[in-house]
């Protein structure tokens, strides 16, 4: 049985925002997934995929578009052998984590409610670890987890700033930062120590760990996100808490391996569990221009 933490917010104004933010982001998730597992994207991904000009399919792209609610494209590839679409969807749901030992510590926070960044690609899409190639649609967690108290702290220390813009500018400087930069933390992943890691997002920081585990809804693969702990104002950050968000240098960002959406990549840990080996299917792909 999972338990739930509910977060009760002291500051009403926070407390109102949040429970209209969290209704909304609520209908347009449960909008898409609705026609998602109606199959009402799939004549669209298949229009999109016959096509042989990158015009014929930057039409049918922006169709799709317009019918994801709540969604933002964010990268795409239209020219190549195999196009497809990426988006990131936010889902507020129960806790990514599924089962805490009564024992643990942490349990409360582990069991919150939450928001999660999630993908959605669309187009040719490789499978069953890139033996072949399908037509259609996936969607799953992809970067980052803020639980109900980061997410409280964050809009109200933050002078109510709107969620969706502290959330997406941690989720874009994670897919920016530097892949070898966060190796130490990726890998010591059985650690109870680890240095937490100040993630910048609006006036401040999330506060947090990175994760990596196997995910029970792909395969067991495993996978990696940022689960933040709390949000701190840039005034309270001693000068020992460096905030991180500088990108690194292109082709060799997190966006180009470990937060890759996860049917680009796949990967085996070793007997010992210290290390995960990684094969990336690497598609060319590029965000969206102005003129798109």
């Amino acid at each position: 049985m999972t338990v739930v933490q509910q977060i009760t917010y002291g500051n009403a104004q926070v407390r109102g925002q949040l429970r209209e933010w969290k209704k909304q982001l609520a209908e347009d998730y449960n909008a898409f997934e609705l026609a998602y597992r109606r199959g009402a994207y799939t004549r669209d991904i298949l229009d999109m995929v016959k096509r042989t000009s990158s015009t014929g399919r930057a039409r049918v792209l922006q169709r799709l578009d317009k019918a994801l609610p709540g969604a933002t494209l964010e990268r795409k590839q239209l020219e190549e052998k195999f196009p497809f679409a990426v988006w990131s969807i936010l889902k507020p749901r129960s806790a990514m984590t599924v089962a805490v030992p009564s024992d643990d510590p942490r349990r409360g926070s582990l069991s919150q409610d939450c928001v999660t960044v999630n993908y959605i690609v669309a187009g040719l899409i490789p499978e069953a670890r890139g033996e072949q190639i399908v037509a259609g649609m996936m969607e799953g967690a992809w970067t980052l987890e803020v639980p109900d108290h980061a997410l409280g702290r964050a809009v109200e220390r933050s002078w109510l700033l709107q969620p969706s813009t502290l959330i997406r500018e941690a989720h874009l400087n994670l897919l920016a930062l530097p892949g070898d930069s966060v190796a130490d933390r990726v890998f010591d992943h059985k650690a109870d120590h680890k240095a937490s890691v100040y993630l910048k997002a609006g006036s401040g920081c999330f506060v947090g760990h990175f994760r990596l585990g196997q995910d029970i809804s792909n395969d067991m693969e495993y996978g990696l996100h940022f689960r933040a702990l709390t949000w701190l104002h840039d005034d309270e950050l001693y000068d020992n808490q460096v905030v991180v968000g500088n990108p690194g240098r292109p082709g060799h960002q997190l966006a180009d391996g470990w937060f890759l959406p996860s049917p680009f990549f796949w990967s085996a840990g070793t007997s010992d569990g210290s290390r995960v080996k990684m094969v990336v299917w690497k598609p060319a792909m590029r965000s969206p221009t102005a003129d798109d």
